[in-house]
């Protein structure tokens, strides 16, 4: 039995990644994408980018912006970094 109307391309894969952050996707996507994932390097590699870009974004709001006249913001963005890995 063939199933290949589960096989979807990687532009459509990207499109189901994004649709996944925002908690909208239905059973059958779920299902093409998590089978794409299993054999594409290239789109697991941008699931992990994008696992990585939200986790930034959650940290970057714990971040507290510095004291007015500050100019040493480099020092917070190195430390936020580091954070980050």
């Amino acid at each position: 039995m063939s199933v290949s109307w589960l096989n979807i391309d990687c532009r459509h894969a990207q499109q189901l990644l994004s649709l996944q952050r925002d908690s909208r996707l239905n059973f059958l996507q779920s299902g093409r994408l998590r089978r794409h994932l299993r054999q594409c390097e290239s789109c697991r590699r941008m699931e992990k980018q994008f696992d990585f870009l939200a986790r930034a974004v959650k940290r970057l709001d714990q971040i507290r912006a510095p004291p007015p006249g500050r100019t040493h913001i480099s020092s917070e963005f190195r430390c936020a970094r580091a954070c980050l890995t």
